[in-house]
Formats: structure tokens, sequence, C-alpha cells
């Protein structure tokens, strides 16, 4: 303590070395202000629920070579075959994975036209078995049923009838309405195709894990008529 006397009485003669040290001490702290904030933020991304059974999901893809692949056929022989299997709960044909960082988004508006208030939300292309191979689970409405799912390719441009979207996207689109009141209500996509909203889930990230809007995501009634093809399977626990 008897030598702080001297060493403040040192700084007071040369106050350009004092302002420099004190510039110093809040630089420092600063950054480690900053650093602590990073951890947090990271954290938070790190600690937030997906939406899925991760412990007991993966996927695998396929790709079809011959030049008279007939893609339906084989999807639709490769998730009977998949499903089937003893250890495996559920399977599906998806075109992107939660937090994968690579997927599909589009834009929903309320009112037909009004392409500049879309709403953004991950697109994920199912069948009737996606919500239980995701390990989502509807809140109200109904699930799609296997007679809606169709087959599109990469130059289709219209959009299944029927919609399930993320609680959180649903309550974007009408914040004053219930998820009751919301199932059954139309949504456009492209700013004037319709779409009707016939179920909510209760969660699920989009694939973007930085995304400002990463609990908005939908589920549409479709298969992708592709060689290449995307199997999200859920395995049964063990």
């Amino acid at each position: 303590m008897s030598q702080i006397g001297p060493i403040f009485r040192a700084l007071m003669r040369n106050k350009v070395g004092a302002l420099l040290i004190a510039l110093q001490v809040a630089v420092t702290m600063t950054i480690i202000v900053n650093a602590i904030h990073l951890i947090n933020a990271r954290g938070d991304l790190m600690g937030r629920s997906s939406g899925l059974d991760e412990a007991n999901q993966f996927y695998v893809t396929s790709v079809g070579y011959a030049n008279d692949f007939d893609a339906p056929y084989v999807i639709d022989t490769d998730l009977d075959g998949i499903r089937q299997l003893p250890s495996v709960d559920d399977a599906v044909q998806i075109n992107a994975i939660p937090m994968s960082n690579g997927g599909w988004s589009m834009g929903l508006q309320t009112k037909a036209g009004e392409g500049e208030n879309s709403v953004p939300t991950a697109l994920y292309m199912t069948d009737e078995h996606g919500l239980n191979t995701l390990d989502v689970e509807l809140i109200a409405g109904e699930n799609f049923k296997a007679t809606e799912i169709s087959y599109r390719d990469r130059n289709t441009r219209d959009w299944p009838q029927s919609v399930i979207l993320t609680e959180a996207l649903a309550k974007s689109l009408f914040p004053d309405l219930s998820p009751t009141e919301i199932v059954g209500q139309t949504v456009y996509i492209q700013s004037n195709e319709p779409l009707t909203i016939i179920g909510i889930m209760d969660h699920l990230q989009a694939p973007w894990t930085g995304w400002t809007t990463v609990n908005h995501s939908m589920l549409v009634p479709n298969k992708f008529d592709s060689p290449y093809s995307r199997y999200l399977v859920r395995a049964k626990p063990g």
C-alpha cells in the first residue's frame, strides 16, 4: 500500500502516461466484455432446442446413375425397405436437414400480391411420415394424408394446397390468433399462390443456425423427383 502514493504522484506529473494507461485498461475491458458476450451468444445458440430427436436421427443419401432411372419407384422402394427395418422408427425423403446450413427458403404473405411484406421461412418437403421422423408434434390441426403427397421436380413452379407451419411462423403471420384459429387460414407463396394451413407444429429449426428467423419452418407434402435423394431416418432408442 505504501507504494501507491508515489506511483499516483508520478502519474499526475506525467498525465499523458496516465491517460495511455487508462485507455489501455478501457480497451482491455472492452475486449473482455465483447468476448464474454460472444461466448454467451454462442452458448445460447448451442443450447436452444432444435425440435429434433437428435440422439436417434441420421441421414443417408442415394444417387442413381442409370439413364432410365425411375426416381419415384426407387424412392418409394427405399423408404419401404428402411421403414421395415426392426431398428427403425420411421424415415422420410427430405430436401434439407435442420441446422445443416443448406436448404430452401421462401416467403409467405397473408394477402396476395404483398411480396414486400413476406415472412421468411425454411421449407421442408416431406410426406405423411415427416412429423414422426422429425419428432415434432402437432399442437393444432392435422397431418398430411398419403393421398396429398405428390412428386415435384426442379421445373415445377406451383405448390401443393396444404402446409404445416411451426408455431413461431404461424404467430409471425397471424399474431392475434391462437394456433387453433390459425388452422384453416390462407397464406400466399410467390406473392399470389394460395396455401391452406392444415396444421401447426410445436417447434422445428431452419437449416441456418445464424438465421434471425431460425424457428420459422414449414412442411409441404412433396417428394423430390430426382436421382439424388436424402433420407432422414429416426432409429429406435439404442
